[in-house]
């Protein structure tokens, strides 16, 4: 689903800066200010994916967007392939474009992620039992399709706020409680959990969204603390906009790169930190908006909702349209 809450807060920079000019002499700076502090900053998670931490590596909602470009770059490292998703017909065909093209191994296993159905999850369980996993990725989630106030999400059909919990949150933990124990054991491994610029920023009208994607957020830094020194790194990306069918991005740009240019970024990043955005252009964006939101909390959320309402209104506007026609 359209990530508005990076999309606001991309208009939300625009708006403040009016002058062209100015705002690309500040982004310039702020390009180099990041450059220099990843430089210089001390690497507190040295973790090299290329090293094979194990023979598989598994990636929830890897047919699609950001999940099947983590599929692609970690087979490309040579590891085989445990795909996740929901849609059997799109695993098959992922798994024959990954091993014909890297010459690895796949495994497919369908999981509906919206329910909270426990044989769903034995069956997952029992597939990854004997495998040796090095890494894990939890990438699947998801979110409204548009703005909308928190007691309207249940009138709108497969988007409660229960299966967005299920997805986003008992999902990551679950996967994670299933692969993590032997990863202790053998002192190795890596955990990389999808989460988004909206967990560090206001999200009204995506208020359940937000929440959950601070539990990733929370979760993850939080976990990392706890199993660092034995020996598994567990990051966190905070990712903005990214061109994929479900973003509702249509072109590249450098605010909103495809998701391979993106996962070859975050992997750079993942070597190094523990929490990132991925990528230059949402460390950017993320940026901008704590300071905004830092000196001026209540008028950025403000600015949030009345950009996400407009965008709500223009929306109803053309259902309207198309159901006259």
């Amino acid at each position: 689903s359209y990530d508005y809450t990076s999309w606001c807060m991309n208009r939300v920079v625009y708006n403040i800066f009016q002058s062209k000019m100015e705002f690309i002499f500040l982004v310039v700076v702020i390009i180099l200010i990041l450059v220099i502090h990843s430089k210089v900053m001390s690497v507190d998670n040295i973790v090299v994916i290329e090293e094979m931490l194990g023979r598989w590596a598994v990636v929830t909602g890897a047919t699609d967007g950001i999940g099947k470009a983590f599929a692609h770059e970690l087979a490309r490292m040579g590891y085989d392939m445990v795909l996740v998703s929901r849609n059997q017909e799109k695993l098959d065909a992922t798994a024959s474009e990954i091993e014909g093209r890297f010459k690895v191994s796949t495994k497919t296993v369908q999981a509906d992620f919206s329910s909270s159905d426990e044989q769903m999850y034995s069956r997952l369980k029992s597939e990854l039992e004997d495998l040796d996993i090095g890494v894990l990725v939890n990438n699947v989630g998801t979110s409204c399709d548009h703005p909308v106030y928190f007691l309207e999400l249940e009138n709108h059909p497969g988007q409660s706020y229960q299966s967005m919990v299920n997805v986003n949150i008992a999902s990551m933990v679950r996967m994670t409680s299933f692969i993590l124990p032997r990863m202790v054991q053998k002192r190795k491994g890596l955990i990389i959990n999808v989460s988004s610029q909206a967990s560090k920023m206001p999200t009204p009208l995506f208020t359940v969204y937000g929440a959950t994607k601070s539990f990733v957020t929370k979760f993850s830094q939080d976990l990392s603390t706890e199993y660092r020194s034995k020996g598994v790194n567990i990051h966190v990306l905070t990712t903005g906009l990214v061109q994929t069918k479900l973003s509702g991005v249509e072109k590249t740009s450098f605010f909103s790169p495809s998701p391979q240019t993106y996962v070859r970024s975050a992997i750079n990043e993942v070597s190094k930190k523990r929490c990132s955005d991925g990528y230059i252009g949402h460390q950017l964006v993320s940026f901008i908006a704590s300071v905004v939101t830092f000196f001026i909390p209540e008028t950025t959320g403000s600015l949030v909702l009345k950009m996400l309402n407009h965008s709500k209104t223009l929306r109803v506007k053309q259902c309207n349209d198309c159901d006259s026609k």
